[in-house]
């Protein structure tokens, strides 16, 4: 039996497979640096939108921290300026922040209004109390001056009536 068409085939089925593994090596490989390509830039991609993400956070965090910030330090500005009510905390958001201020200004007002009404109901009562004592002086000097009166009448009652006694002893001792 002849076997050179045998060995013939079985060298070409050889190269065929040899062709095919190199081939599928070749694919895979393609495959694989296809799947890295498509992997770096779903990476790259991620990280682009993380980073983006982050970088937005950021400035929305910072916007809504700023207002917070400035309520914070006008208040602790008042507080440690012995409650200074003239001052007003201007914030102009139109978000719960800026109503935040625009109440702590009302009350701050409401404050200062108070704080004015028991000034001038002080001055009052500060007035009143200086007519009380202005009127006290005066009606301690009158008795005073009354007191001194009684007592010079007083003085010229026991007078006189040492005078009439002397004179009644006078009269008794002439009767006798």
């Amino acid at each position: 039996m002849d076997r050179a068409p045998t060995d013939a085939m079985d060298g070409l089925v050889k190269q065929i497979q040899e062709v095919v593994t190199a081939r599928t090596s070749d694919m895979e490989k393609s495959q694989t640096a296809r799947n890295n390509t498509v992997r770096n830039e779903m990476l790259f991609f991620i990280i682009a939108v993380t980073g983006i993400s982050l970088f937005l956070a950021i400035i929305f965090i910072s916007q809504i921290i700023k207002p917070i910030n400035t309520l914070k330090n006008k208040l602790a500005d008042i507080a440690e300026n012995d409650g200074d009510l003239a001052q007003k905390i201007d914030i102009n958001s139109k978000d719960e922040t800026g109503e935040l201020a625009d109440y702590v200004n009302k009350f701050i007002y409401n404050l200062r209004t108070i704080m004015l009404e028991i000034n001038k109901g002080a001055s009052v009562v500060s007035e009143t109390a200086q007519q009380l004592n202005s009127s006290s002086q005066q009606t301690t000097g009158i008795a005073m001056t009354t007191a001194s009166n009684m007592s010079q009448v007083s003085a010229s009652v026991d007078q006189s009536l040492l005078v009439f006694r002397i004179y009644l002893i006078s009269l008794r001792i002439q009767l006798l």
